[in-house]
């Protein structure tokens, strides 16, 4: 390896390199790589990454321990949500529950430190509530500029859904037709996950067709979302007024 990088004028960085055995795991963009005895090879979230994940969260919380619950929520969601979205391919799980866990505690401390003349009954009916079949969900209602009602819930981790990476074929090339009809198909899967994107959520409305001229969409395809009325003319800004 030192050959390789000299040859090219690189080097290795001492603080950024070190050498040590499989089975005793190595830390790699906030994720820990370890074989163990069994010869099981397991990805997980490293301490350090969620060590780093809590001290956000907590300078989060301690930041805006006096601002509306609602604000808080929308402060803390999108950390949770990054954070989970980019470990949810490995092995996660157990973690997402304790970070969960650990969240919870934080912030019923910050509720009990706020209110510290009331029961832990009061302070349970108070931010605490039953959603669906989860109980003791952090959610808040609040009312938008346009006078709607809108509800705020913290994000789960738990409720991320674990989903492995696709391995590529070792001799697909993307640049050889005869792998079109693999890549067009990996393409498909990809698309037809259940993620909340928008683009996503009109192909699969319009089965993978284009609105306009019924051919297929592709990986090559030049697509983006229309409205099928201008909102100059009056037309909606939601997914169900756009098309591809």
């Amino acid at each position: 390896m030192e050959h390789f990088l000299a040859e090219r004028g690189l080097e290795l960085s001492d603080t950024k390199t070190t050498i040590t055995h499989i089975e005793g795991g190595v830390d790699l963009l906030g994720q820990n790589i370890r074989k163990h005895g069994n010869g099981k090879l397991l990805i997980k979230p490293s301490r350090n990454s969620q060590k780093r994940l809590r001290a956000k969260l907590s300078s989060l919380i301690r930041r805006l321990r006096g601002a509306p619950q609602s604000v808080l929520i929308r402060a803390l969601n999108p950390v949770i949500r990054g954070w989970a979205s980019y470990h949810r391919h490995v092995v996660s799980k157990t973690v997402f529950s304790q970070m969960d866990h650990w969240l919870w505690s934080k912030l019923w401390r910050c509720a009990s430190r706020r209110h510290p003349s009331k029961s832990q009954r009061w302070i349970e009916d108070q931010y605490f509530h039953t959603v669906g079949l989860r109980n003791w969900v952090f959610p808040s209602a609040s009312v938008d500029a346009e006078g709607q009602r809108v509800t705020h819930t913290l994000l789960a981790m738990a409720d991320t859904p674990i989903r492995r990476h696709r391995k590529l074929h070792g001799d697909a090339n993307p640049y050889d037709p005869a792998w079109a009809a693999y890549f067009d198909a990996r393409f498909e899967r990809w698309m037809k996950e259940p993620r909340r994107s928008g683009i996503r959520i009109v192909w699969r409305r319009q089965r993978g067709q284009c609105a306009h001229c019924h051919q297929a969409i592709t990986r090559d395809s030049e697509w983006r979302l229309r409205r099928r009325l201008s909102r100059a003319r009056g037309g909606a800004d939601t997914l169900a007024a756009r098309r591809t």
